[in-house]
């Protein structure tokens, strides 16, 4: 009798785990708005292609190629997610594609993400809008809550073993090192976590989207466009404002523009200039560190893609977030389309720039547009060559990085090495002047300025550039790696 009886309570449990099964199965079908989540995130498509195989009937589970389909389905599921977890078995853990689930969530662009973003409220959406985007959050819910000793009970049913591999908690392999408002993530997360009801949590959701940003502008403080379309750069130039040293007064014009960016929308755009190596490209890119989380994002457009920047500020000018659309090197031989383009952007065209949108430019030259010399050119026409200044004229602001003296260049070379965690003393030891091969060793100051002279003499002049290969090559001589 009591076999019978627990052999009716596995039937029971089966029956469950089977209807389970089908309604996450019938759910991932049924979504409206957040399709793209099943369709193309890393850690959930593999999960919903695992539950759509197990919730269909058993017709041929016994065969080699229906069992070796779900194995290797089952495999894939396991190889999206990223580190070691010991949780088969553990009824009670939460999934570890859960926070998958509630990341693609997060950065899903769709529709009422975008609606969502551009309302002060919630209610400002249509009842039809926000109870279709609440019953997909549901249905996602039903997947994402699917615990993995049920999936692997739904493959040994049908003689498939649980494939060997990695489970994990957290996030894609691609997670941004500048995740904007991870706070707001990591406040989500948690709530989400616990929540019975997932669809009650929409004005949460929709906050995140006000704050963030709907999409990989939610996901990435930088972004990179390629002609056609934003991706978001997971692993920017770690370089921080802080790390900067020297030209204080310069980087402070950038700093004070992009805060009035950021406040009032009243910026100007702005030309970096001056020679190479003093810092222009480093300023501009330590804006996304400085500013992530007070919503701004930082663009970088190739020079071979200024033709197409009509199509990325039509894109820009729908989000709350502030853009810096920032184009590196800019210098053009002659007055082509994208030297137009770029003219007609700043000022002039039809359509302004986006009051969101600032263009941050650097280069090498003052006038940007190189004077031809030789045969019949010896000297451009006024009328061509004023065209061209124009260009440098329709910045709001120029900030001129004036080319490194002795003096900075010495100063900011102590500065980085002291960074570096290189002791800087006077009277060190030894005519190399390294006082031992230790990590955090001591170099003499005189020696310091010496060896940063001659390398700024065989290295391509005194710049913070230079300093910063000087202070590299030091810290590795330091810590026992001297060539």
């Amino acid at each position: 009798m009591a076999a019978v009886r627990s052999g009716r309570r596995g039937a029971v449990r089966r029956s469950a785990l089977e209807r389970r099964l089908q309604e996450a199965a019938l759910a991932s079908r049924r979504l409206v708005f957040y399709q793209g989540v099943v369709d193309s995130h890393p850690v959930v498509r593999p999960l919903v292609q695992l539950v759509r195989a197990l919730a269909q009937p058993e017709t041929d589970a016994s065969s080699d190629v229906a069992a070796d389909t779900l194995w290797q389905t089952a495999r894939a599921l396991a190889g999206s997610l990223l580190a070691d977890w010991r949780g088969l078995g553990q009824h009670d853990a939460a999934p570890p594609w859960q926070d998958g689930v509630l990341d693609a969530v997060l950065t899903d662009d769709n529709p009422f993400a975008r609606a969502a973003a551009s309302v002060d409220r919630l209610e400002e959406l249509p009842p039809a809008v926000r109870g279709a985007a609440a019953a997909d959050l549901r249905r996602l819910q039903s997947i994402a809550t699917l615990l993995p000793h049920e999936l692997e009970t739904a493959l040994q049913a049908r003689g498939v073993p649980w494939p060997g591999g990695l489970w994990a908690w957290g996030l894609p392999s691609d997670e941004a090192e500048l995740r904007p408002r991870r706070d707001l993530v990591e406040a989500v997360r948690r709530k989400w976590r616990v929540a019975r009801d997932w669809g009650e949590s929409l004005e949460e959701l929709a906050a995140y989207y006000r704050l963030a940003g709907p999409g990989v502008v939610g996901r990435y403080a930088v972004l990179r466009w390629d002609g056609a379309a934003l991706t978001g750069v997971a692993h920017p130039d770690p370089v921080r404002l802080e790390h900067l040293v020297g030209y204080e007064r310069e980087r402070a014009q950038v700093v004070r523009n992009t805060e009035r960016l950021l406040e009032a929308g009243q910026a100007h755009h702005l030309l970096l200039y001056g020679p190479r190596g003093t810092g222009k490209s480093a300023t501009v890119k330590a804006l996304a560190a400085a500013f992530h989380d007070r919503g701004l994002r930082l663009v970088e457009v190739p020079v071979r893609h200024i033709s197409s920047l009509p199509r990325l500020l039509a894109m820009l000018r729908g989000y709350r977030q502030r853009f810096v659309v920032f184009v590196d090197d800019v210098s053009f031989e002659d007055a082509h389309g994208s030297f137009k383009e770029l003219k007609a952007i700043l000022e002039g065209s039809a359509e302004p720039c986006p009051a969101n949108v600032r263009v941050y430019a650097t280069s090498n030259r003052r006038h940007l547009v190189r004077e031809r010399h030789g045969g019949d050119e010896t000297a451009r026409p006024s009328d061509e060559r004023n065209e061209e200044l124009s260009l440098a004229d329709r910045f709001g602001i120029t900030v001129f990085f004036p080319a490194c003296d002795q003096e900075l260049y010495l100063c900011i070379v102590e500065a980085l090495a002291r960074r570096a965690g290189i002791r800087v003393v006077d009277g060190a030891d030894g005519d190399a002047g390294l006082a031992d091969r230790t990590p955090g060793a001591s170099i003499d100051r005189s020696t310091l300025r010496q060896r940063a002279l001659q390398w700024a003499l065989h290295h391509d002049g005194p710049s913070p550039r230079t300093a910063a290969q000087l202070v590299t090559e030091l810290a590795g001589e330091l810590a026992g790696g001297r060539p």
